[in-house]
C-alpha cells in the first residue's frame, strides 16, 4: 500500500507530524506515498481538488503517488477501516 515519509523541506510543511508506532520515530510534516496509482485514486478524498502527485527518489521503489494534503486520505486520522485496501 505505501509508507509515510518526511514532507518537510519539500514545500509540504503544513501536514501534521505522525509517530510511527513500531519504532516511536516522529515523521515531520508527513506525506503518505502510495505504491500504486490506483491505491491513491481509491483513497484520496475529493480527488478533483486534491490532485495526485508523483514521487521518485531513485530508491528502487519506482514512482509512487501522494496528495500534498495528508489529511485528505480516507480514514485520516483515526478511521483506518475507511481505507480501500489493494486487491490481492
Amino acid at each position: 500500500m505505501g509508507e509515510f515519509i518526511h514532507g518537510s523541506g519539500n514545500g509540504l510543511n503544513n501536514n501534521p507530524n505522525i509517530t510511527d508506532i513500531n519504532d516511536n520515530i516522529t515523521i515531520y510534516s508527513a506525506i503518505f506515498l502510495f505504491n500504486e496509482r490506483t491505491d491513491a485514486e481509491n483513497n484520496i478524498i475529493d480527488i478533483d481538488n486534491n490532485l495526485i502527485e508523483t514521487y521518485d527518489d531513485n530508491s528502487g521503489w519506482g514512482t509512487r503517488y501522494f496528495t500534498k494534503d495528508t489529511t485528505k486520505i480516507k480514514g485520516w486520522p483515526d478511521k483506518p477501516q475507511d481505507l480501500v485496501l489493494p486487491s490481492p
